[in-house]
């Protein structure tokens, strides 16, 4: 009888690295698990054992592995991917619905249900500029700062702060993710490289690597811990040997496949990325031979342009301030009134009287349960918000007309609109009295007895605007890297109080007791804010995350202002200015995106105004701004769109139009017209003018035979004598005195950031090395924030979930001196003044205040 041999297995133990190696023939079956965390495992029992019957032999441990997840490169969204049923916010009518909401890619999405995935998505939201906002227990909104705006509730209170998390998480990955696609690029650095193209899926056959990787690495983890119980059962080592033997051969077989799996996963990635390199470079050489086509077709566009500018020489345009309507002789343009505080110049023009907004659709107004679409804007209505939260019902008749109607989709569905001063007091609470701080001392000494008259000239450095926004095409500046030649040594919170230069305008305003006539006043404080940017070509800084500023002109000219930097992601401050008879604030951001020709730069948030005496309170949006012949030729400014003024005490309204300018046209550029109509939608007042000159107002009347007759013109608005300085980025002497250097400002103060300063004294160097520094210090706290953001959602993930709240609460910036607030007016959340900055510089200087430290 022959028998089978026994298979044989040599176990080595190496002196040096204490490893077991085993040679073996078998192959082992490796099981599809899970990963999971592994556990450290010793063999003590079995060091003690050795050490009897051999003292001189070298101790014998099996490697651990070490805790976490095993460090393989994956998906850059790997868990952070939820779906559920979330209840919606739709209308008033139907209040809230039901809704499947997926997360993913960075993307939150929604749909009407889960079969309308593959092809109905009723909305979605990038959320690496997003904000997200927890109300109450169940309640959170999900707004990306500009259009779309989605609020939400949850089944319970559990369930909506995981939706919280994980989207946080994901906004934090996104924005990493975003920051990285909008790197700078240097599109001559690369060579002829001939490719292959790319595999449809290049990522599938990765994954088939990456998930066999992780299996071996999960049997691994198995092995080891079956080795570990045979070692740990208490027996001798003799009767361990055949035992310990075959364990230790099944480990190191395991351990080999893993390096064979970890090494095919190396070359399949170094492969794809070989071919996504090639494929990256073949997209840079056509991105240069279109830079090239685009500076090719600039250049002659500028020409065509020249020719049709000489061709009008013969035909000058006409000057004066004109409309689409007939013109009509006006000697001398007076107000008939004498004792008229509000008194026009006297000069001599022919007039052509702007009827353009006589149109039915322009003078549409909405007024109480008036039907308006549902817009994805700023301006999407809430649910009615009590205090135990949102209402999640609505009247019975209105769910009866819902059905007749047929409005059963919150897509393009409607509300019902009711604006009124009653809703005001609601949540954003309108002063109705300035603050206690500032009537103590509303007329202080000034802060600086002399302010400057100049500053260092900027230095004679030619630098191409083309050569750095070639490669910026479609991309949003505010993320893009610039050197600080094309800045001019202010901050973007400095830049934004050149809108109280003419506050005069609203102490005028003030006094005037009729609010039509008032809201003119008002139309003429926002077109005054544009008068200094007609020449202003370069940029501001932009504000570090909690930088602030501070401008207290109460001797001067009775305000004082403070400015801080609430938001990186998308950029936002916060403004609050005060005076004794008004108050303005409001909360803004912008987007800015480059077309090749030219950069537009697209406003966002409402500007807000109110009087203390009268009550009436303002709400605005900003136009368009567009920064001309970026490629070739001289720099130059136009200001475009339509902006509504609504007082939100007596519904009165305001349109004014800032007509773009043309090419083609005969008039004068730079030409603004606006109409004034009370709550029952008739025209009281028209007005005229220039964004950079004057702007006036007329009244309307209508005569006898129905036609509406226009009164003589009053001035609102002239802009002062203008001492521009070329060779100092053409500042008047308000604009040089806003970064002048105070005492007992605070430590976020834009006027110490130290690359701005050394901008402003004309060492651009080292003003590029300190702003790069400034960066870096920027995102490694963000790095630190994202961390904890996504700590926190490892936490939840185990039940941990005081941990969790406490990793989220450390991971959520919260500006110093705004807090969010409900307004009534857009029905979103906005940053607020909530007091304190003036109360702690007059009582310690910020001495026992821990502000931000974002500075060097």
């Amino acid at each position: 009888m022959t028998t089978k041999p026994k298979k044989r297995f040599s176990i080595t133990f190496d002196k040096k690295s204490d490893m077991a190696a085993a040679n073996v023939t078998s192959p082992t079956q490796i099981n599809d698990i899970a990963l999971v965390r592994p556990s450290n495992f010793t063999i003590q029992k079995l060091i003690k054992s050795q050490s009897k019957c051999h003292p001189n032999n070298t101790s014998v441990t099996v490697p651990d592995i070490p805790p976490g997840p095993i460090p393989l490169p994956i998906h850059l969204y790997d868990g952070l991917v939820k779906r559920s049923w979330l209840w919606k916010w739709t209308n008033y009518i139907q209040g809230y619905q039901k809704r499947w909401f997926v997360l993913d890619e960075g993307t939150l999405s929604y749909y009407r249900s889960k079969e309308e995935i593959s092809h109905s998505c009723r909305g979605t939201i990038n959320l690496s500029g997003a904000y997200i906002e927890t109300m109450n227990r169940t309640y959170f909104v999900v707004r990306n700062g500009t259009s779309q705006v989605f609020h939400l509730k949850a089944s319970s209170e559990n369930e909506k702060q995981e939706w919280v998390t994980v989207l946080n998480a994901a906004k934090s990955r996104a924005i990493r993710i975003s920051d990285i696609i909008e790197e700078d690029v240097t599109p001559n650095r690369y060579r002829e490289i001939e490719s292959e193209p790319l595999e449809e899926n290049p990522l599938d056959n990765l994954q088939v690597k990456l998930l066999d990787l992780q299996n071996n690495y999960e049997s691994l983890q198995r092995k080891g811990q079956q080795l570990s119980q045979v070692i740990n059962t208490g027996d001798t080592l003799e009767h361990l040997s055949p035992v310990l033997k075959e364990k230790f051969t099944l480990y190191s077989l395991t351990a080999r496949s893993l390096l064979q799996k970890a090494n095919e996963y190396y070359e399949t990635a170094t492969e794809m990325f070989s071919k996504c390199q090639i494929a990256y470079l073949q997209d840079l050489r056509q991105r240069e031979e279109l830079a090239n086509e685009i500076e090719s077709l600039a250049t002659q566009l500028v020409e065509v342009e020249k020719r049709c500018l000489n061709k009008d020489q013969d035909h000058p345009m006409d000057d004066s301030l004109s409309g689409s309507g007939s013109a009509e002789p006006i000697s001398v343009m007076t107000n008939t009134d004498s004792n008229s505080k509000h008194s026009a110049p006297t000069y001599k023009k022919y007039v052509k009287e702007d009827n353009s907004d006589d149109d039915d659709d322009d003078d549409e107004f909405v007024d109480t349960l008036s039907y308006i679409p549902e817009k994805e804007n700023d301006h999407q209505l809430l649910p009615p918000y009590g205090e135990d939260g949102w209402k999640d019902s609505i009247p019975t008749g209105l769910e009866s007309y819902a059905d007749s109607n047929g409005l059963s989709s919150d897509e393009g569905s409607i509300h019902f609109y009711q604006p009124g001063p009653e809703g005001l007091d609601r949540h954003l609470k309108t002063p109705e009295e300035p603050t206690l701080n500032f009537m103590q001392n509303p007329n202080p000494a000034p802060t600086l007895a002399n302010r400057r008259q100049s500053i260092t000239p900027k230095p004679n450095v030619k630098m191409s605007y083309w050569g750095i926004l070639r490669n910026c095409i479609g991309k949003d500046l505010s993320k893009i890297p610039m050197p600080v030649h094309f800045n001019e040594p202010l901050s973007f919170l400095q830049r934004m109080v050149e809108e109280f230069e003419y506050s005069r305008i609203l102490d005028t305003a003030a006094t005037i007791k009729d609010p039509l006539e008032q809201l003119c006043f008002v139309a003429g404080f926002t077109v005054s804010s544009y008068s200094t940017t007609i020449n202003r070509t370069t940029k501001p800084f932009n504000p570090l995350l909690g930088e602030t500023y501070e401008c207290d002109r109460r001797h001067e000219m009775g305000w004082r202002v403070l400015m801080e930097q609430v938001s990186h992601h998308p950029p936002a401050l916060a403004v609050h200015a005060e005076h004794k008879d008004w108050v303005h604030w409001q909360d803004f951001t912008a987007s800015s995106k480059f077309r090749g020709k030219y950069l537009t730069i697209i406003p966002h948030g409402v500007g807000h105004l109110a009087f203390y005496n009268t009550g009436n309170h303002y709400t605005w949006r900003k136009v368009t701004t567009t920064v001309h012949n970026i490629i070739v030729g001289k720099l130059w400014i136009d200001q475009h769109g339509e902006m509504e003024i609504i007082n939100h005490k007596t519904r009165d309204r305001c349109v004014l139009k800032y007509i773009a300018y043309s090419y083609f046209s005969r008039e004068k550029h730079r030409r603004v017209t606006g109409t004034v109509y009370d709550a029952n939608k008739v025209k009281k007042f028209v007005l005229r003018g220039f964004w950079d000159e004057l702007m006036e107002y007329a009244p309307v009347t209508i005569g006898l035979d129905g036609e509406q007759i226009i009164g003589d013109y009053q001035n609102c608005w002239t802009r002062a004598e203008l001492n521009l300085h070329e060779t100092m980025y053409n500042f008047s002497h308000f604009n040089m005195q806003l970064n002048e250097m105070e005492q007992g400002i605070a430590p976020t103060d834009s006027r110490l950031r130290p690359d701005q300063r050394k901008m402003e004294d004309g060492d651009f160097d080292k003003a590029n090395q300190v702003k790069a520094l400034l960066e870096e210090k920027q995102r490694a706290k963000r790095r630190e924030r994202e961390a904890l953001a996504l700590k926190a959602l490892q936490h939840e993930q185990k039940g941990e979930f005081e941990e969790a709240k406490k990793c989220r609460e450390e991971s959520e910036y919260k500006p110093y001196w705004f807090e969010k607030d409900f307004d009534p007016c857009t029905n979103t959340l906005v940053h607020t003044y909530k007091g304190g900055y003036w109360e702690a510089k007059e009582s310690c200087g910020f001495n026992n205040i821990k502000t931000p430290d974002i500075y060097l």
